[in-house]
């Protein structure tokens, strides 16, 4: 149990009681009484978090998954879909900003659980500190604030101090991977801090060009990370203690998340790292197969793998491209590797992202190709399993797509917003505002009808749109 000085800070405007059990919580974890003597785990041992700033007087209502909820990077399943409703197109003023917060530094996207909004970033300049924010996502008030120390420095390549990773939500627990390495395990109710471990120190991971950046996702009673360790690319951790569940592999990471999907009758997951894709049977954490992918050098790895039935695409800038790969009846390969996946395609021109991931519809992809740093990008629609590039809009900077019905919402780097058609005729621009006048490199959410977005720099701010009446089709 952590001492007194550890427990989050939580903000209240105005007076709370705690309900009795709630408040024996609290006071067994050493808040409001004596301290716990009780000596830190192995795990725990890692690194300290900050002193408390203000007493504990507010605390999060949780409730039952929803199908509204974004608990992790691209909401759920990574698929940055939402099945039912659609976006109604708004006006040459843009969608109605609900609230906006100032916030830190940092890339990490929001996530959404129970109407709560949970955020990450480097709010002291990056000198020493996380913060994590608990917020109500109708409104962007506080509910808890917890600061975790970060030794990260003041940036690597891209000289921004703040998390990189999301952070993902399962079963009343925050799981938060910070760019030094250090991952957290906080309680969604109190913000309190359940673990934490140093995986970088662990496992001998280097942090890369950015930090480490690779979102975390929860895959049954375990957290998976993408950690680029000594025999370790892949590690999985109890959600309950943070203990290592398994450990698979060997290559350095990528900035890409895993993905969940079956290969036969088994749980697995697709996970791209800096050189390979390979695919791990997720409870036992055998390898499953690996191939090939991506380049040596100055390069990196940033999409997600996206699943198409039983088969999986996965691609990167850099002159790597992208391919399409057989999840099932490849061929048997030797040794301890698996089978070898069969490739129906690879090109490296088709679709090439520095960063974005495209988004499935009716059995097409569709999202930016190209490079921020080239200003190369392009808006692309292409058949996955053939690699046949069905149209493509030039001139379009490079930035993320969110699929909600049959519209697609999406935000560039250059902070402006589009609604566009997913139709496989052609690109069909529905409506465009300029949300901001500064970077925007985050991922946005999508939950209950409301667009939430981060942009970057010095005056950073979160905010809530409002995407009109989100009705079903």
């Amino acid at each position: 149990m952590l001492p007194k000085s550890s427990i989050c800070c939580l903000i209240l405007r105005g007076r709370s009681l705690l309900a009795p059990s709630l408040l024996f919580v609290f006071l067994s974890s050493g808040c409001g009484g004596q301290e716990s003597q009780q000596p830190m785990s192995e795990t725990d041992r890692g690194a300290a978090t900050a002193p408390a700033a203000a007493p504990v007087n507010r605390i999060a209502t949780l409730a039952p998954a929803t199908t509204t909820d974004w608990p992790q990077i691209r909401g759920q399943g990574g698929a940055a879909t939402v099945m039912e409703g659609t976006v109604a197109v708004w006006g040459n003023a843009g969608p109605e900003n609900l609230w906006s917060r100032k916030i830190g530094a940092g890339f990490s996207s929001p996530v959404i659980f129970s109407n709560n909004l949970f955020i990450v970033h480097r709010a002291d300049g990056g000198t020493s500190r996380t913060t994590a924010e608990l917020l109500s996502a109708d409104t962007g008030e506080p509910i808890w604030r917890q600061e975790l120390l970060c030794s990260y420095g003041n940036g690597a390549m891209d000289g921004d101090p703040g998390p990189k990773a999301t952070p993902v939500y399962s079963g009343g627990k925050l799981f938060f991977y910070d760019p030094a390495g250090m991952m957290f395990c906080l309680d969604a109710v109190s913000g309190e801090t359940i673990w934490q471990t140093d995986l970088a120190k662990k496992y001998g991971s280097n942090q890369g060009y950015f930090g480490m950046g690779a979102s975390p996702i929860v895959c049954g009673q375990n957290v998976v990370v993408n950690v680029g360790g000594r025999a370790a690319a892949v590690v999985a951790l109890a959600t309950d203690t943070g203990a290592e569940a398994w450990k698979v592999f060997d290559d350095r990471a990528s900035y890409s998340s895993p993905v969940q999907t079956m290969i036969g009758d088994k749980l697995a997951l697709i996970v791209v790292t800096r050189l390979h894709v390979i695919g791990i049977e997720a409870r036992s954490g055998k390898l499953a197969f690996k191939t090939r992918f991506g380049k040596t050098g100055p390069t990196a790895v940033a999409a997600m793998p996206v699943l198409i039935d039983d088969h999986v695409f996965v691609n990167a800038a850099y002159n790597v491209g992208g391919k399409t790969m057989a999840l099932a009846g490849g061929e048997p390969s030797l040794g301890r590797d698996g089978y070898q996946p069969e490739v129906l395609w690879s090109d490296p021109d088709v679709f090439a992202s520095q960063y974005s991931t495209p988004v499935l519809h009716q059995g097409l992809l569709y999202g930016t190709s190209g490079r921020e740093d080239f200003g190369n990008g392009s808006f692309r629609c292409f058949d996955p399993l053939t690699g046949a590039l069905k149209w493509q809009q030039q001139n379009i900077a490079v930035g993320h797509s969110l699929l909600v019905g049959e519209r697609i919402v999406f935000l560039d780097h250059s902070g402006n917003l589009r609604l566009i058609e997913a139709s496989p005729t052609g690109y069909k621009q529905l409506a465009e505002c300029r949300l901001y006048a500064s970077p925007t490199k985050t991922i946005p959410a999508i939950s209950n009808g409301r667009l939430y977005t981060r942009c970057d720099g010095r005056n950073a701010t979160l905010d809530c749109w409002r995407l009109t009446d989100f009705h079903k089709n």
